[in-house]
């Protein structure tokens, strides 16, 4: 874990009381601010904003004008060095180059006056994958989904995921990992035999299953006495990750694959419930959740150690958490549980909302994520949601049906619904479209003692295959919301009979850019800038009217620091169109 500060800090948190005590509860490390008399740090982490497969791009806010410094390393002695900008600043924004792709760096912001400093906590950051990586996300659906909402590809559906997942490790070539919560019946059988077949051909093969779905467990002993390393894990939580990392550090970066799921690879999990996969060919994000295994396996290869096997609140965060993926730059987010404080993040993701937020659950017992979907409520954001499990010890089931255009999925009429995902603005997608999802029910187990990993997606196309299912689930369980999904071209391509939106060019710029849009007909917009942060910095057109045809308007960033900025165009008629683009000086 991370050293306890013996400095003055500035804290943020929850705070509640604990038997007699006052308490107050940080989500996350960047919630210690040490305050040392320097400028206060007001930024929250993560502080990177871009990253690239040699570099890795910082913002960050203080209080007070303030120098800007990045400390750097492979270690926490940070022994590659610093990056210093002594300019007295609140808006901060360092880079850091020449750096390894694909590789995990300890850093510390720090901003100082004279020799008044303040700093964050020491924190784990990576650049992008090296060339090569495609960034292809695949999303699947075990069951049906509504095709007629598709607005960049038709989403997956009725798929075998047993038999997506032997073809990842049919295609292994030198490692596998694999964490299951439960394996067993006719379904584990299959999958353990393709393993064993990885390991005959010479593919280095882990795997763990959760103690808590029977010990002994007849796939983990069949792969042990075939000679694969395998075992169950320790402690009295559960194990409950599915997920599967190919080849992570493979020469060849297309082979890298990392294979994520809400799926049980059982007989029931695989052929009688509602589930989602998403399959993402990138490097640097199979290497963050290999490490994550390595931490539970107690050793970065060989044999199991369970001296050093971490599992439950015994882990740390050994893992970065923001990543951006594929030639469309996706930002991900990549969080652990239980010591990632998962949950502040569902929270915060959701907190963004501003049209929809589209609920698919196994179940929910957390009452501040209810409230936070209950704020976006009242400020007009649609709230629809199915739900699996409603009558369990805690269920926000009443609370949310009280507001919320909220439906029980029932499992003795459709079957087990096993998602654990939301949508975000997924009808008319824009920069702040994402998706969460994972293995992690939102529940207290989850956030405090589950072995759990979560992604945040931020692309709209992921988002529409996702609301593709969502809708499917939602018509089925009984709502009666109309859809309408609307494709915010992220690709830059002109919608039939709409409206472009180009990239800006040139794209790096310093410190003027072009911006070039095309209207099918007359139109009032407002094109304007935001910051990473959603803050408005620069309006180029407001309500002001444009006649059919090409236009372009410049923007000059000389006021700005260097960072990613998003551009939005809005019509009159409440589309918006978005891109991003990277201001470098």
């Amino acid at each position: 874990g991370s050293n306890i500060p013996n400095e003055p800090v500035n804290l943020t948190g929850i705070a509640g009381r604990f038997q007699a005590f006052r308490q107050i509860l940080p989500r996350f490390t960047g919630d210690i601010q040490i305050i040392s008399g320097g400028p206060v740090i007001a930024s929250a982490a993560p502080y990177e904003i871009f990253a690239t497969p040699g570099s890795i791009t910082f913002s960050w806010e203080t209080e007070e004008p303030g120098h800007s410094e990045v400390r750097y390393g492979i270690t926490p002695d940070f022994e590659l060095g610093k990056v210093i900008d002594e300019t007295p600043k609140t808006t901060h924004t360092i880079v850091i180059e020449d750096l390894d792709p694909a590789t995990v760096y300890k850093v510390q912001l720090r901003s100082a006056i004279g020799t008044d400093t303040s700093t964050t906590a020491k924190y784990i950051t990576s650049t992008a994958s090296p060339a090569g990586t495609t960034g292809e996300i695949r999303v699947y659906f075990s069951k049906s989904v509504d095709n007629g909402l598709a607005t960049y590809q038709e989403a997956v559906s009725n798929e075998n995921f047993s038999n997506r997942l032997i073809s990842y490790i049919e295609a292994a070539e030198e490692t596998a990992v694999f964490a299951f919560y439960s394996i067993s019946g006719g379904v584990g059988d299959q999958i353990a035999n393709k393993i064993i077949e990885a390991h005959q051909r010479g593919v280095d093969v882990r795997v763990i299953a959760s103690g808590h779905t029977g010990n002994p467990n007849a796939v983990i002993n069949k792969l042990s006495n075939a000679g694969v390393r395998a075992t169950l894990s320790l402690g009295n939580e559960q194990q409950h990750n599915k997920f599967a990392v190919i080849d992570a550090h493979h020469q060849d970066p297309t082979k890298s694959w990392l294979i994520t799921s809400s799926w049980n690879a059982t007989d029931d999990g695989t052929f009688n419930q509602f589930q989602n996969m998403v399959n993402i060919q990138d490097v640097a994000l199979a290497r963050a959740y290999q490490l994550e295994f390595n931490q539970m396996w107690g050793a970065e290869s060989g044999s199991f150690n369970a001296a050093n096997a971490r599992f439950s609140e015994n882990k740390v965060v050994v893992n970065p958490s923001a990543f951006w993926i594929g030639e469309d730059h996706t930002q991900v987010r990549l969080y652990f549980s239980p010591q990632a404080g998962t949950e502040s993040q569902i929270i915060r993701a959701l907190a963004t909302a501003t049209s929809t937020i589209d609920l698919g659950l196994n179940l929910i017992t957390r009452r501040s994520i209810s409230n936070t979907m209950l704020s976006r409520f009242n400020d007009g954001v649609k709230v629809r949601g199915v739900i699996g499990q409603i009558s369990g010890q805690g269920s926000e089931w009443d609370y949310l049906s009280s507001w919320a255009d909220v439906h029980h999925f029932s499992q003795a009429e459709f079957g087990l619904l096993h998602h654990k995902y939301a949508i975000i603005d997924g009808e008319n997608t824009n920069d702040n479209t994402k998706v969460i999802t994972g293995s992690h029910n939102w529940s207290n187990n989850a956030n405090v003692f589950n072995d759990e990993n979560t992604l945040i997606i931020y692309n709209g196309r992921v988002a529409n295959e996702f609301l593709q299912e969502f809708a499917a689930r939602y018509t089925q369980a009984g709502g009666q919301d109309v859809f309408t999904a609307v494709s915010i071209a992220e690709n830059g391509d002109e919608l039939p009979g709409s409206v472009s939106l180009g990239q800006n060019y040139p794209n790096p710029f310093n410190p003027a850019t072009n911006i070039r849009f095309e209207l099918n007909s007359e139109h009032t917009i407002t094109l304007s800038v935001f910051d990473i942060m959603g803050r408005r910095v620069a309006t180029l057109a407001d309500n002001r009217g444009y006649s059919a045809g090409e236009h372009t308007l410049t923007f000059d960033a000389s006021s700005l620091s260097s960072g990613v900025y998003i551009y939005q165009l809005r019509l009159d008629n409440g589309q918006t169109f978005s891109r991003k683009m990277m201001l470098v000086k």
